[in-house]
């Protein structure tokens, strides 16, 4: 089995990592990658999540799309019964196994609004997926149908939203599914502080 969390930047992915890192759960990422994000994004005013962005940069800092297929196989051998983060296009890729997948959505509204907060000049260039909600929405509806058209996933849908008025109930669901964690530990982790871009 292969854990994974994914969405679109500023759904709350980062947070959901380290909460089920708190939870019990072995994660990996590319932490040369993630220092040299903060330094490179610092200079643009960006303020990450305080305990990293987690994000898993593949061989040669390829993303997975321009993985051959031995090193998508390589990839899944190594991450067996471990978590990784990954983006959504990546999604599309992921090489035949046993996954369960957290997928994070947002009120498109707020995605933008924290773009432009934590970007301030050229925060348009930072929506690298979705420029406005029609095409965040086909966005999503793509994912899930991906997602559900493959036998060999299992998914979660976590609205950020939800998760910060509720992570108790969120992360009680997550091991009812099967999640390796402890609830409490997890919801510990995510602060309703973090909720300032309201729609």
């Amino acid at each position: 089995m292969i854990y994974l969390v994914s969405g679109h930047p500023r759904t709350g992915s980062s947070a959901v990592v380290e909460s089920l890192i708190k939870g019990g759960m072995e994660a990996m990422w590319d932490d040369k990658e993630h220092q040299h994000v903060l330094k490179t994004v610092q200079k643009d005013g960006y303020q990450p999540h305080p305990a990293g962005t987690y994000e898993w940069f593949s061989w040669d800092k390829k993303p997975m799309i321009k993985n051959s297929a031995e090193e998508l196989e390589e990839w899944r051998a190594l991450f067996q019964n471990k978590l990784c983060k990954i983006f959504h296009r990546s999604l599309f890729v992921l090489p035949k196994d046993r996954y369960k997948i957290v997928y994070l959505t947002r009120r498109y509204e707020e995605i933008e609004q924290s773009t432009r907060k934590v970007y301030d000049k050229g925060w348009e260039k930072r929506l690298i997926i979705a420029h406005n909600r029609e095409e965040y929405a086909a966005m999503v509806r793509k994912a899930i149908d991906f997602m559900r058209s493959r036998e060999d996933i299992e998914f979660s849908l976590i609205s950020y939203n939800v998760l910060l008025q509720d992570p108790i109930a969120v992360f009680e669901a997550l091991k009812t599914s099967g999640w390796p964690i402890d609830p409490k530990q997890a919801a510990s982790v995510i602060d309703p502080k973090w909720y300032r871009m309201r729609s």
